[in-house]
């Protein structure tokens, strides 16, 4: 993977007809998957370094996604 800490979805499991096809086919639109989970949680005193680690992807992501709306 040419990005640290990216897993692309299809590197887990395949889903044929989901959603995300279903969206990108028909609507021309993005679609995203987050699973979360607590087993995998950092310790209180590591989420400023996670949050300083990944502020500005978490940024930029919110920003893209007001790219084409029309009112």
């Amino acid at each position: 993977n040419m990005w640290p800490g990216v897993t692309e979805g299809a590197d887990w499991y395949q889903v044929y007809g989901g959603r995300q096809d279903f969206m990108n086919y028909y609507h021309q639109c993005k679609e995203v998957t987050i699973e979360l989970s607590n087993t995998k949680t950092p310790p209180a005193s590591q989420l400023d370094d996670h949050w300083d680690y990944t502020r500005e992807a978490l940024i930029e992501y919110l920003i893209q996604g007001t790219y084409g709306f029309r009112g």
